[in-house]
């Protein structure tokens, strides 16, 4: 349950970073996310999921969360 739990969060996150963080009314969360981190890894929705998903499956042993980028996209078929 826990683990349900850790992807639901991290998948928001995820949406919320790629798509959403552009109508952000706070400046220096937009000039994080166009100045610096404005490469692949960070700006890619399936790439973030994937990085995340392993830095996940590694700090908590469990190999569940490598499913990461396939919840995303069926979160992401859903919604849009």
């Amino acid at each position: 349950m826990q683990e349900l739990i850790i992807i639901l969060i991290t998948i928001t996150g995820i949406q919320l970073w790629v798509d959403w963080i552009e109508s952000f009314p706070f400046k220096p969360i937009q000039r994080l996310r166009y100045g610096r981190l404005n490469i692949k890894p960070f700006n890619c929705s399936l790439c973030l999921s994937l990085w995340i998903g392993v830095i996940l499956s590694i700090v908590f042993l469990n190999p569940l969360y490598l499913a990461l980028p396939l919840f995303n996209k069926l979160t992401e078929k859903i919604i849009y």
